[in-house]
C-alpha cells in the first residue's frame, strides 16, 4: 500500500508537469513562464532518470543514492531560478530590477559556500556526500525565503495580474509545505509513531504536486491581467442602448 500511494504522487507530478508545458504552449505563455516551464521540464528529466538508476542498481545502491540527491539539487536550483524569473515579471518596469537580481544571483553563490564550509571538518570519503544533502536543504531553505520575499513584493506593488497572483500564491504552499515537512523531520523521529511518520515523510513529496496543480488552475481559470483589463474597457462602454437612453428627454 505504501508503495502504491509513492508511486501515485510521483505519477501525478509527472503528469502535471508534463500538463503545465502542454497547457504553456496551448496558452502562447511558454516565454513568459519560460523558467516555470523550465522547472516542470527538470521534474520529468529527474524523474527518468531517477528510475533508470533505480532498476539498474537498486535503492540502496551508491549511484541510486547520487542520482537522487544530484536530480533533488537540480530541482532545487530550478525552483530557484523559476522564482528568480517570477520576480523578474513583478520589477520589470522597477528601476530595483537589475539590483534585485543581482542580489538574488549572488545569495546562491552564498548559500553554496556557506554548505561548503558547513561541512568543511567532514571526513573525505562522505564529504561529497554530506555537501551534496546540505546545499540541496539549504537550497530549498533559500527558496523558502525568497518566496516570502515574492508574496510581500506582490502584495506591496499591489500587482494587478490575477494569474501571477495564483501563481505566486502557488509558490507560498509549496514553501509552507517544505517548511513544516523539513521542521516535522527534524523534530520528531522516526520512533515516536510509525502512522504519524508515514503521513510526515510524504508532506515533501506532496508539495511538487500541489504546486503543479495549482499552476494548472491559473493558466486554465484565472486570466491574465491583459485580458481582464480588455474585459474592464468593454464593461466601462456604454452600449448603444444605454447611450440612447442617456440621450432620450425625460418625460
Amino acid at each position: 500500500m505504501s508503495n502504491l500511494v509513492d508511486l501515485a504522487i510521483l505519477f501525478a507530478a509527472d503528469g502535471l508537469a508534463l500538463a503545465f508545458v502542454v497547457i504553456c504552449v496551448w496558452k502562447s505563455a511558454f516565454r513568459r513562464y519560460l523558467y516555470l516551464n523550465l522547472y516542470s521540464v527538470s521534474i520529468l528529466a529527474c524523474s527518468a532518470v531517477r528510475q533508470v538508476v533505480l532498476h539498474a542498481y537498486g535503492r540502496l545502491s551508491t549511484q541510486y543514492f547520487f542520482a537522487y540527491f544530484l536530480s533533488d539539487l537540480l530541482l532545487a536550483v530550478a525552483l530557484y531560478m523559476a522564482i528568480l524569473s517570477v520576480f523578474d515579471i513583478i520589477l520589470r518596469e522597477s528601476p530595483l530590477r537589475n539590483r534585485a537580481k543581482a542580489a538574488f544571483v549572488s545569495c546562491f553563490a552564498i548559500v553554496a559556500a556557506l554548505s561548503f564550509f558547513a561541512i568543511s571538518n567532514s571526513i573525505s570519503h562522505i564529504y561529497y556526500r554530506r555537501f551534496i544533502i546540505e546545499l540541496q536543504q539549504n537550497m530549498y531553505f533559500a527558496s523558502v525565503v525568497l518566496t516570502i520575499l515574492l508574496c510581500i513584493t506582490l502584495a506591496h506593488l499591489r500587482v494587478e495580474d490575477p494569474q501571477l497572483r495564483v501563481l505566486v500564491y502557488a509558490l507560498g504552499v509549496f514553501g509552507g509545505m517544505q517548511a513544516s515537512g523539513y521542521a516535522l523531520q527534524n523534530l520528531l523521529p522516526k520512533e515516536t509513531s510509525q502512522a504519524s511518520w508515514v503521513v510526515i515523510r510524504r508532506i515533501l513529496p506532496l508539495a511538487t504536486p500541489i504546486l503543479l496543480a495549482l499552476w494548472c488552475s491559473a493558466l486554465v481559470r484565472v486570466p491574465p491581467s491583459a485580458v481582464c483589463s480588455r474585459v474592464r474597457k468593454t464593461s466601462s462602454e456604454p452600449t448603444s442602448f444605454t447611450r440612447a437612453k442617456r440621450c432620450s428627454p425625460r418625460w
